[in-house]
Parts: structure tokens; C-alpha cells; sequence
């Protein structure tokens, strides 16, 4: 019983040091609106939105890239500095976002290739937290944090978007700009995607203007493959123990 015991105190205190580790691979929010820019507010928001289908040529992305290593191939959470404005229609809050989708591409040719990306999440509103008092200096704003569960295949280099479902007549939503200094990777590698052509980008894509950081942050834990061999390999260690 107590050779038991130990076994499984083991397992579960290596499965769950394990599970604890979760790493910030992307962060270019910071800790306030101090790093975010808010000079121009619409200005310094890019529209990321899925619009009705009568407007679905216009269904944009606004993407940045991120890197994980081995031990970071579990994406479980997803932050983004939204902005709800005025253009196609009066902006009439975020409780008209019918859907948000977190959507991680290969590439930014991928992406302008189709806004669905090759790993992806789909979450209704009532999934997701709205902080709207995160950034007060900025109207219609809200740290918007999304809980997902998406597995990469490898370490490397990918392409994040956070992109809302809402009708034009409410206006249009995007991820705003960030002044993050001590952000990371940086690199004003802001992109726009719109994959039904509907703005007449070159090959669908085009650089953000101004060239800038898009306020997203990236969260990754140990894919489970990674925690199951640990917790065989705590197994075979015990093993070898009880035979000597």
C-alpha cells in the first residue's frame, strides 16, 4: 500500500509541476493603457471582424507572429486590446460580437488564403471575459481574454489572429496598437489578411499602416503528449527503484 502510495504521489506531483508551467510566449499588451498608444484612437486600431454575408468580402484579419518552443506547444489562453468604432455603422457595444475566434496560421500567405486558421477556436460570448475599465483613456475598449485549448504540431514560428463576428450596422471592432516597450517578439510585424479580396490588398495581404504591434498575448502550457511521457517516464524511475 505505502509502495503505492508513493507511486502515485509521485505521478501527480510531476504531472501537475508540469501542468503549473505555463509560459507567456507573446506579450505585446503590457500592464496598462500607459502601453498602449492612445494619440489616435481608430487611427491605432485594425479591424479584425467577420461581417454579415452580404459583406463577407471584407472579412479581415489583423494577425501578428509569436514563437514557442518544444514545451510551449499548448496554447490555453489568448488575450487581445479590442477597440469598438464608428464606420460602416454606429459602433453599439461588444454584446453585439456574436462569436469570437482565435485563429493561429502557419503563415501570413496561409492566413490571407483563408481567415480559418489551421488550428482554431470558435468561442460564444458568454466564454469569454471583457474587461472594459482595463484602458479608460480609450473608447469603446476592453482586454478581451480567451480561454482555448489548441495544440501545435511543432516548435517554430506562428501567426495569431482574434477576430470578432458582428454586423456592419453595429459598427466595426479591432486590436489596437501597442507602444509596449519591454513587449515581445515586437517587430511591428502587424498584418492585414482579408482572403475575399474585398479591400483589393496586394495577394490579399498587406502590412499594418503605420507598421506596428498589434496589443495580443499568447499564453502555452506542455502539449499533453509532453505530460503523459513525463509522468510514464516518474513510472519506469520507480520501477527501476523497487528492483534494486
Amino acid at each position: 500500500m505505502r509502495r503505492n502510495f508513493r507511486l502515485s504521489a509521485v505521478l501527480v506531483i510531476a504531472v501537475g509541476a508540469t501542468m503549473g508551467h505555463a509560459a507567456v510566449v507573446m506579450d505585446q499588451i503590457g500592464t496598462s493603457q500607459s502601453d498602449l498608444d492612445l494619440s489616435v484612437e481608430t487611427g491605432n486600431t485594425f479591424t479584425s471582424q467577420r461581417f454579415e454575408s452580404t459583406m463577407n468580402s471584407f472579412d479581415i484579419g489583423a494577425i501578428d507572429d509569436f514563437t514557442v518552443n518544444a514545451s510551449q506547444l499548448n496554447v490555453t489562453q489568448v488575450q487581445a486590446v479590442f477597440q469598438g468604432f464608428s464606420n460602416l455603422g454606429p459602433f453599439t457595444g461588444f454584446n453585439n460580437v456574436s462569436n469570437w475566434a482565435v485563429e493561429i496560421y502557419t503563415s501570413v500567405s496561409a492566413a490571407a488564403g483563408n481567415l480559418n486558421g489551421f488550428r482554431r477556436a470558435d468561442l460564444a460570448p458568454g466564454l469569454v471575459t471583457l474587461n472594459t475599465g482595463y484602458a479608460p483613456g480609450l473608447a469603446n475598449s476592453a482586454l478581451v481574454t480567451l480561454p482555448v485549448n489548441l495544440v501545435l504540431p511543432s516548435a517554430g514560428t506562428y501567426w495569431i489572429g482574434v477576430i470578432a463576428t458582428m454586423p456592419s450596422t453595429n459598427g466595426q471592432v479591432g486590436v489596437h496598437n501597442s507602444l509596449y516597450a519591454a513587449g515581445f517578439p515586437n517587430g511591428l510585424n502587424g498584418m492585414l489578411v482579408n482572403p475575399n479580396g474585398g479591400f483589393q490588398m496586394t495577394n490579399n495581404q498587406q502590412a499594418s499602416d503605420p507598421p506596428s504591434n498589434f496589443a495580443y498575448r499568447v499564453t502555452a502550457v506542455p502539449e499533453p503528449a509532453s505530460m503523459a511521457a513525463l509522468a510514464l517516464g516518474a513510472a519506469a524511475l520507480i520501477r527501476r527503484r523497487r528492483k534494486a
